[in-house]
This record gives structure tokens, sequence and C-alpha cells, in this order.
């Protein structure tokens, strides 16, 4: 009798009504959805033979490990050296245990950057009283500008979720103010994969130089830690032979851009549309889409000189419109300045890139939710139109669901590139809005 009154005391057996299942599911109907989802992922996730982690990340470790050539002839391994690093105390774990700490942290990654960029574009705190149907359809519609990206990302088990985690603790320091806890982010991020070197740019474009040098030391710093297991061939720093071998390509007066160890049609940054529409040209067969080579119009050097200037031009209008000072309020249905900036930048992570596959796009989030807020919470009609195309966009890479041959040809047009700009677009009209101190 004294144990039972103790468990009641501490409410482990409490009197009251029975559990109900379908008032929690009504309660919290996303959090029974996402178990759901990473249930099913985690089949193939789990158990498929073939997976880039192993492949890539993994087999490079166990190079760097045996000290042996990072990016020999063939190797499929073409980031900076840190990731390498990173995996060495996987490969020591049985595969199963690799498998589902992997997949853990993939999930954990994922569902940090669904929070957090929800957070950052104003969202309501589902759970709670009073939260409008409004909010759940902008929720639904900035979830779906990413989410076959982020499948894509299970699918070939990627780091891009992890790196994303990464720049998206960037970008909540970066909102709370903490610059140089946001450029360590930054800067570990572009550890990994190089495009969130962008972050310095806009760090110096606002005149923070002690973040855009943090940033640019974190990153060094962190690929100089595999030299401390082997050093490259003849004794170079593997970063130097990273940088050699990839991270300058652009530098080569005979490199085509877009062209980075896969076929072009991967490749959906703005470079890769370049190169794919030069190099290749679309054919339709009884197979359905192919996209063989061809013999270039143009010289590599004008290609570049036109992805340059496009790019160039797609910066420095972003950057123009930024720098909105806001009070520390604004209403419940507008989305923060500072959060519209970062939206903008993870976009141009992306179009800037040398490379930006299907995986990369899943930092879509944040760009996706302030579009869908400031379209169907404060009812802005062009943020409302260019999230849904996003939405659009983004379903053709549902190979599952649209099929091979319209997932290729979207591919080959570039839906991803369109559906980022669309909501670059989206961002940046309402930072030039805000300038000129319109409502929302």
């Amino acid at each position: 009798m004294e144990l039972q009154c103790r468990l009641k005391a501490m409410r482990i057996l409490r009197p009251g009504p029975g559990f109900d299942l379908a008032a929690k599911i009504r309660d919290q109907p996303y959090v029974v959805l996402a178990v759901i989802f990473f249930a099913i992922l985690a089949v193939p996730a789990l158990f498929r033979n073939y997976n880039e982690w192993e492949t890539v990340y993994l087999s490079a470790a166990t190079r760097l490990w045996r000290s042996q050539d990072l990016y020999g002839p063939r190797q499929p391994y073409l980031y900076p050296p840190l990731m390498a690093t990173a995996g060495i105390p996987f490969t020591f774990l049985p595969r199963w245990i690799e498998r589902v700490i992997w997949y853990a942290i993939n999930v954990a990654a994922m569902l940090f950057m669904v929070k957090t960029s929800w957070r950052l574009a104003g969202g309501a705190i589902f759970g709670t009283a009073h939260v409008s149907a409004r909010e759940h359809v902008a929720f639904m519609v900035g979830l779906s500008t990413a989410l076959p990206y982020c499948v894509n990302c299970f699918n070939h088990q990627q780091t891009d979720l992890l790196v994303g985690a990464f720049v998206m603790a960037g970008c909540s320091q970066l909102a709370g103010g903490a610059l140089l806890a946001a450029a360590t982010w930054f800067g570990a991020a572009t550890a990994m994969k190089g495009p969130a070197l962008l972050w310095a740019l806009y760090f110096v474009w606002h005149r923070r130089l002690t973040a855009a040098f943090w940033l640019v030391f974190v990153a060094v710093a962190l690929n100089l830690l595999p030299d401390l297991v082997s050093h490259a061939p003849e004794g170079r720093w593997w970063l130097g032979e990273w940088l050699d071998r990839y991270g300058l390509l652009m530098t080569r007066p005979d490199y085509y851009p877009g062209t980075w160890g896969s076929a072009l049609e991967y490749n959906q940054s703005l470079a890769g549309a370049g190169g794919r529409f030069v190099l290749t040209r679309l054919v339709m067969t009884p197979a359905g889409w192919r996209f063989p080579s061809r013999a270039p119009s143009i010289g590599p050097g004008t290609l570049k000189l036109i992805v340059c200037s496009i790019a160039g031009l797609m910066t420095a209008a972003s950057f123009a419109v930024q720098g909105h000072r806001e009070d520390g309020t604004h209403r419940a249905d507008e989305v923060p300045a500072r959060s519209l900036e970062s939206a903008s930048m993870l976009i141009l992570m992306l179009l800037l890139s040398p490379m930006s596959s299907a995986p990369h796009f899943s930092i879509l989030l944040l760009p996706g939710f302030c579009a869908a807020r400031m379209g169907f919470v404060a009812r802005q009609r062009f943020a409302a139109s260019m999230a849904l195309i996003a939405v659009v966009m983004a379903t053709f890479f549902a190979r599952d669901l649209v099929g091979h041959t319209l997932n290729g040809l979207a591919m080959w047009l570039g839906a991803a590139t369109i559906g980022a700009t669309a909501l670059l677009a989206a961002c940046d009209l309402r930072l030039l809005a805000l300038r000129r101190g319109a409502s929302p």
C-alpha cells in the first residue's frame, strides 16, 4: 500500500481517463507522421546493399587510415578531407551498428532542420491553442518545397542533412546576434562541403570582418586535422591536394563549368545548367529521355563568363536588398528580415556552387517556410505563387511518384534550379519591400 501511494505521488499510477490514441494523434499529428515517415525510410537505409556513405566516405576514411591517396584516379571522394577523418570511427564498427548510427544522425539532422527553419520563419508553435489553419497550410507547403530532396538524402545516405543542420545552427545563431558562434557553425559546414564559404562574403558585405575571418579560419583548421592521421602523396597537406584537384577547377582554362564527378543532369546549380545546355542535348528514345554529349557551341572561357555573370548579378541583387534593421518586434504573420536574408543565402549557396545535386537542396526548408508563410499566412500572392512553383519543381524529384522519364526530363531542364530561383525571388522581393518601408 505504501509503494502504491508513492507511485501515485510520482504520477506513475495516477487515476484518470485511459490512454486515448485518437486524441494523441489529433493533438500531435506531425509527430505521428514523422514516426511513420522515418520508419518507412529506415528500410532502404538500413538494408540496401549500396549507399554513398559507405562507398564514398567510409572507403575514403579507410584509405586515409591506411595512408593511401584520398583523391586517386577513379576515386569517388571529391570533397574536402575533413569528412574522411570523421568517418574513421565508423570503419571499426559492425556494418549494422554503423548503419543504425548514421541513420539516427540523419534523422536528428532533418528534425533539427525542420524545427529550426520553421521557428526562424516565424511559424506558430503547434500543439498550442489558436494555431490557424493557414499556419498548417504554410507548414505543409513549405515542407513540400524540400521534402523530396530530403528523401533523396536518405535514399543515397549522403552527408547533406548533416551539413544542412550545421548551416541551420549557424542561421539560428545569426538570428540571435551571436555572429562568432554563427561563423563557427558556417565554418564547420564549409569544412565539410565548400558552398557555405559564401557566408564569409555575407559577413564582409555587412562589415563583420572578424566573423568572416573566423569562418575561414575554422574551415581551414578543421581540414588540417586529416594530416594528423596521414599526409597526402609527397608529404603534401590534404587540403592543398583537394584544392589542386577539385577546389580550384574553375581556374583551369580548359574546364567547362558544371562537370563535377557525375552526369550533368544531376547538377542543378547555375554551372550545371550552363554545362548541360552547352555539352549535352535532349533526345527522346523508346527507353525514355537521354542526354548524349555534343560538340560545344562555345568555349569554356565564354561559358564561365556567362555563368559567373549570371551568378554575380543574382548575388549583387540579393545583397543589395539586405540590411533592413528591425526593432525586435514583428507581426505574428510576418517573416523576420534576418530569416529572409538567411533564406536567400541558402539559395545562393546552391545556385553558385560548382555542383549541387538533389540532396543539396534539402536546405530549401527555410526558404520554403519563409515563402509559404508570406504567401498563405500573410496572404502575399506573389510569395504563394513562388512557393507553389517550388513545390511542383521539387515533386519532379520524387521519382517513384512521377516516373523515371519525367524525372529525367525535369533534371535536364533544371527543375530544382527553377524552384530555388522562385523562392529566391519571393525572399528578395520581400526584403526589398521592407527596405522601402512597406507593410506585410
